[in-house]
């Protein structure tokens, strides 16, 4: 939990108050490799409304995966509020990891076995699966995947950056990804009835099953900046890094006993209810297991060239009485052994997936 504590000060006879925040320590668990699934699932899974999980009849409407090929960290000193007084060189650090040697093709067919794995182990659970080889000529399935976006394409914010890869055959409709929530061409689709939302849950009442949405991400290196201060002094600025392998996911569920359906237009349109069922990873699934060849150093020329150039003119503006900075870059290139980053990946989902339905199970 949180907890603010305030801060007051008195400078120049004004009165300054701010407040921080001070993390309290969570411990994190470790996946057992030697344990099974099912009994870590209550430490790993966040289950909400699994009270509505009474069909035993389900599909995977959507599956993406989204593979960390880019991640980045940074960290900053600061002379802290009451002491900005100039004459300092303030600096910032950044570093980058970068996923090599793996290509669209290899990722695709892991997506692939990830999705694939995902529906056989629906079935190992107990559930009647419709799968996604005998929803391919089916016209809501088709119209599902005609409103989303093709994959892979970039997803991420700032200096973390994955591709996303959706099962072969079918697109990325999911506003999280492509932002399409809020547009006036999605707000048309609505209004016309074609909007995915709409396909999905037509598609749980004309099958009879609840829709299973998978979303995994891979990542293959964990960056940590030591903060960028801002009410009180900081003199040093760190970013530790560390490559190890790690499952973030979620499996929501869209119950059929909860899809609405009504006449508009002379229509049939049906509505995705208000409450779903989430399994989610509460924390990682990470490996120990080597996936890489080599872990090399990548900084460039122009990098040191661009630290040295910011470093001079920040010293400059500090010596004018001002407050100037630096900047610097270290660049890693992690170059990964395909077949070992395939196998790590698949057997990382698959305990997270089974964790996810034994919370399912256990809930319902």
């Amino acid at each position: 939990m949180t907890h603010l504590k305030k801060l007051f000060a008195l400078a120049l006879g004004v009165s300054l108050s701010g407040c921080w925040a001070f993390q309290k320590q969570v411990k994190v668990p470790t996946y057992d490799a030697n344990a099974t699934p099912q009994s870590q699932a209550s430490a790993f899974i966040g289950a909400q409304n699994t009270m509505l999980l009474t069909n035993k009849k389900a599909f995977i409407s959507e599956c993406n995966v989204l593979v960390a090929h880019q991640t980045g960290a940074s960290a900053g000193t600061t002379a802290g509020l009451l002491n900005n007084t100039g004459g300092r060189v303030e600096s910032k650090v950044y570093s980058i990891y970068y996923l090599k040697g793996i290509t669209d093709e290899q990722l695709q067919n892991l997506a692939d076995s990830v999705c694939a794995d995902a529906e056989a182990r629906l079935a190992g659970a107990g559930y009647e699966v419709v799968s996604r080889a005998s929803l391919a000529g089916n016209e809501k399935f088709a119209k599902l995947a005609a409103n989303g976006k093709a994959s892979p394409f970039e997803y991420g914010v700032g200096k973390n950056k994955y591709k996303v890869y959706a099962a072969k055959g079918s697109t990325v409709f999911n506003p999280a990804y492509i932002g399409a929530g809020g547009g006036l061409a999605m707000a048309m689709k609505q209004a016309g009835g074609s909007a995915p939302t709409f396909m999905e849950a037509g598609l749980v009442d004309e099958l009879g099953a609840d829709a299973v949405r998978v979303n995994i991400a891979l990542d293959f290196s964990s960056l940590e900046g030591d903060g960028h201060g801002k009410w009180l002094k900081k003199d040093t600025a760190e970013v530790k890094g560390k490559v190890l392998f790690a499952v973030s996911g979620d499996m929501t569920i869209l119950p059929k006993d909860g899809v609405k359906c009504g006449k508009r237009f002379g229509n049939k349109e049906c509505y995705t209810p208000a409450k779903l069922s989430k399994l989610r990873l509460k924390f990682p699934v990470t490996s120990d297991e080597k996936f890489y060849t080599e872990i090399k150093d990548a900084t460039t020329t122009g990098d040191k060239v661009a630290a040295v150039a910011t470093k001079a003119i920040g010293l400059l503006t500090a010596m004018a009485g001002g407050t100037g900075s630096s900047s610097s870059a270290k660049r890693t290139d992690v170059n990964i052994d395909p077949a070992a980053y395939d196998a790590v990946a698949k057997k990382s989902v698959s305990n997270f997936l089974d964790m996810a339905l034994t919370a399912a199970k256990s809930g319902s």
